[in-house]
């Protein structure tokens, strides 16, 4: 009798003893559980400067909405939109003074809604004033590219990278180093037969040579005797000779307005004419581009490898 008893007690000796040992471990997995999930689920706050004097803090996920409805068309390809999404979103991060980016471009704020400084922006009020009737139909489609693509963006070894992008390239994209004079391995000049359905892949301007000559604080004797001494690996325009002054493409397109450096030209008696291919700068992806390539069945992360090289697509939360 009194063996058996011995045996009972022991045995809910040994069943504590195996109690304190498994809960405490149950608890630290679960409250790890916890935390793993809250930072994965975390979705980061941005300070946006949408007006002068006015910033406002948002979930970066909504403010990707308004960036892709007033970057991208609507008619576009869900995969279009999940690439201007992924690409809006990287931009953001990068530039931010957040613990992912390299500092805000506004001291401590991330960014601006200037498409010519930043990215465009535009609030839920605006899209209805753009769209109308088509404006729920829109949002509900841009909301389910952000949604599907939440949390990703674009690397180049582990880190995240600067983005550009513009309207359409009008044939060949160009290279960090072609237009900005810096290189940057994902930024590369690529070939793009996808953008010809944009009203800007081929355009023309006419200016009367004295109208040029003082936008471009050159003689008008001169500008009659112009000529393209360089052209970037994107065909822009690198260099131009205009009298003893030699110009870079980008200027010439800055102080005239054209749509793109990359540019042919006429004169014609009193006046000289621009043909230009594309509309931007060329470096990144050609959203028009993206348009092309997800109408013919190419998905967002295709579209990212043909115009960032040699990245990677990953969740950051």
């Amino acid at each position: 009798m009194q063996g058996k008893v011995i045996r009972v007690c022991l045995m809910y000796i040994l069943l504590a003893i195996l109690i304190l040992a498994v809960l405490p471990l149950i608890f630290v997995d679960k409250m790890q559980a916890t935390a793993e999930s809250e930072t994965d689920d975390a979705v980061p706050v941005v300070s946006v400067l949408v007006a002068e004097n006015d910033t406002q803090s948002m979930s970066i996920e909504d403010f990707v909405v308004g960036v892709v409805a007033a970057e991208m068309p609507a008619s576009f390809d869900i995969e279009a939109l999940k690439a201007q999404a992924i690409v809006a979103r990287t931009y953001v991060l990068y530039h931010s003074p957040l613990p992912e980016g390299i500092g805000g471009r506004h001291g401590e704020i991330a960014v601006c809604t200037d498409p010519n400084h930043c990215q465009a922006y535009i609030s839920e009020d605006e899209m209805q004033k753009r769209w109308g009737k088509n404006s729920e139909a829109n949002l509900a489609k841009i909301r389910q590219a952000v949604q599907e693509t939440q949390g990703l963006v674009i690397t180049y070894q582990g880190a995240l990278i600067d983005t550009p992008f513009f309207s359409t390239c009008g044939g060949q994209t160009e290279s960090a180093e072609g237009c900005w004079g810096s290189e940057r391995a994902w930024l590369q000049s690529v070939p793009c037969s996808y953008c010809t359905a944009s009203k800007h892949y081929r355009g023309e301007i006419a200016f009367s040579l004295s109208e040029a000559a003082k936008l471009l604080d050159v003689k008008k004797a001169d500008l009659k005797k112009i000529k393209i001494v360089s052209r970037t690996e994107g065909d822009r325009v690198a260099i131009a000779q205009i009298g003893d002054q030699k110009i870079s493409g980008t200027d010439i397109r800055s102080k005239l307005g054209l749509d793109s450096a990359n540019f042919t030209f006429k004169i014609e008696k009193a006046k000289i004419i621009f043909f230009t291919c594309g509309y931007g700068h060329g470096v990144g992806m050609c959203q028009y581009g993206a348009g092309g390539m997800a109408k013919e069945g190419k998905t967002a992360a295709q579209i990212l490898h043909y115009y960032y090289q040699e990245v990677e697509i990953k969740a950051v939360y």
